[in-house]
């Protein structure tokens, strides 16, 4: 933002002069020069804050990614409980099933269509599971 008041710098000849020809070499009046001089080292000087910055953002993140990971292992510790606690009564339940099965006048037939039926059932999870791998990448 330029200044609403007269600026005087007190430059060395050798900066007046370098100011000169550049204003002849770039047909850009000195005090545009000047400006882009300033701006360019307000630029500069943001940089440095940016980079002074950078460290203390990559701790940030190495807090938040291990506050993550430490939510994730409760989350999956609380998921594995549930499988097994799944599979427990699943095994429960195919032994049900088997006495069950064992106790009608061609077990053999019986147990072929039960399989079949699990066999479709499992198909069925796999294309959800898939389905939902699609949805999360």
């Amino acid at each position: 933002m330029p200044a609403l008041f007269p600026l005087h710098l007190a430059l060395s000849e050798e900066q007046n002069n370098w100011i000169i020809l550049e204003s002849e070499r770039t047909k850009k009046t000195k005090s545009k020069i000047v400006q882009d001089l300033i701006d360019a080292a307000k630029k500069n000087e943001s940089y440095n804050e940016i980079l002074l910055e950078v460290p203390l953002k990559f701790s940030q993140l190495e807090n938040f990614q291990q506050a993550i990971a430490s939510q994730m292992n409760i989350q999956l510790e609380i998921v594995l409980a549930y499988v097994k606690e799944i599979f427990r009564e699943s095994s429960a339940n195919l032994y049900r099933l088997n006495a069950i099965v064992d106790e009608f006048e061609d077990p053999e037939t019986v147990r072929a269509e039960v399989n079949e039926f699990v066999r479709k059932q499992e198909s069925m999870m796999r294309l959800k599971v898939i389905k939902v791998h699609e949805v999360n990448r």
